[in-house]
């Protein structure tokens, strides 16, 4: 007998319980604005740098060397002093029409040698 009552009640919520509500009038939508460029990373060694330009490559297991080139503005900030050569560097880049920018550039310590083993 409860197995019947309660079939009941769950065939009349599945064949019209509730009712559909109606459908939402949209409103004329604004123009689409495209978000603002997003800071990107890269992180890699020097290979090149100039008053200008900063170029910084990476290796990428299964793949050959990635080079990329930043310009480098007055506004750039040089965190660890200016980088030479060689050095392992973090870039904090930004995209703007003239190419990307680099927006902060972060020298990482060489490694501390490892102590003789005996």
């Amino acid at each position: 007998m409860v197995r019947c009552i309660w079939s009941g009640i769950l065939l009349a919520a599945l064949l019209g319980g509730t009712p559909s509500p109606l459908p939402a009038q949209t409103e004329p939508s604004a123009p689409e604005q495209k978000p603002a460029p997003k800071d990107q990373y890269f992180s890699g060694t020097v290979t090149a740098i100039d008053d200008a330009t900063l170029v910084v490559s990476k290796t990428v297991l299964g793949k050959g060397p990635i080079e990329h080139k930043f310009l480098i503005t007055p506004a750039t900030h040089f965190e660890g002093g200016k980088p030479k050569v060689k050095a392992k560097v973090t870039v904090r880049d930004a995209t703007t029409a003239e190419g990307d920018c680099a927006v902060r550039v972060i020298a990482r310590p060489a490694a501390a040698p490892a102590p003789p083993k005996k």
